[in-house]
């Protein structure tokens, strides 16, 4: 799990250098940020680790991880996060790899090693590689408290699940998400361990536990798995046309990222 205090830290203290070495070398004035970029070392280089914190922020907070970071740091956490998920990139990776792959070929080959990966990635099922990186950073990853441990098992089904969904096999998501769940819960709660999700995550079952008892609103979000999860394994067979089977991507991916959101807060709740 990363832990992203060191992150933030980082990202703190290449702000303060950048600010003392404004105040000293343009007398505090942001506005001459540009022209000491250009002609000040320290400076560029204190610019560059800010975006290299803010990157590695971004990738340990993106979808298909775990992280962790201390309650005294929420604020700039919030801060940071909701400016780093804003970002958006402004050119398309399909037409750039499209360009990249013409331009290996009309300087070596058709079968130049590099142009046969290409043509390979993009026969790829569901090959979009800007819905990919879309799907990547559309919402935050699972935070969980300082030295919580979570069984590598999870972890790996976890970054299964996430990664089938930012690749577009929302079938294999959604199905890992159930698994998920019921391993989550028996994991958690032993006495569970025979019983059904069905009957786990029904009213009957879930307020057996003394844990869970009175926590309807958390009751419900996993019964919506388990029953949006039956959905989404369905709706293909409904489809008997290109329009029809767009469509039901389309709902399959709105309803497996909702599943995925509420697993992310399950978790949070049970591992808290």
């Amino acid at each position: 799990m990363k832990n992203i205090d060191e992150v933030l830290v980082g990202y703190i203290r290449a702000i303060i250098g950048l600010d003392e070495l404004i105040r000293n070398k343009a007398k505090g004035d942001w506005r001459k940020l540009d022209i000491l970029l250009e002609n000040d070392d320290e400076a560029r280089l204190l610019d560059e680790q800010m975006s290299q914190y803010e990157d590695e922020f971004r990738e340990g907070t993106s979808l298909g991880n775990i992280f962790t970071f201390s309650d005294e740091l929420e604020d700039v956490f919030k801060a940071l996060g909701d400016g780093s998920l804003k970002r958006e990139d402004k050119v398309s990776l399909q037409c750039e790899l499209e360009a990249a792959r013409d331009m290996i070929a009309d300087l070596t080959h058709e079968d130049d090693d590099r142009v046969v990966a290409l043509d390979n990635l993009a026969r790829l099922p569901n090959y979009n590689p800007d819905d990919w990186i879309r799907r990547r950073y559309q919402f935050q990853a699972i935070y969980v408290p300082l030295q919580t441990d979570i069984p590598p098992y999870l972890v790996r089904m976890l970054k299964e699940a996430n990664y089938s969904f930012v690749y577009g096999n929302f079938l294999a998501s959604a199905a890992l998400t159930r698994a998920i769940l019921e391993y989550t819960l028996k994991e958690r709660f032993p006495q569970l361990k025979n019983s059904l999700l069905g009957n786990i995550t029904s009213n009957n079952g879930w307020h057996k536990i003394k844990e869970l008892k009175g926590r309807e609103e958390m009751r419900k979000m996993a019964d919506g798995i388990r029953d949006r999860g039956n959905q989404i394994m369905h709706t293909l067979d409904e489809a008997s046309n290109t329009r029809q089977k767009n469509l039901v991507y389309l709902f399959n991916e709105m309803t497996t990222r909702q599943i995925l959101e509420d697993l992310k807060s399950l978790l949070q709740f049970f591992y808290g």
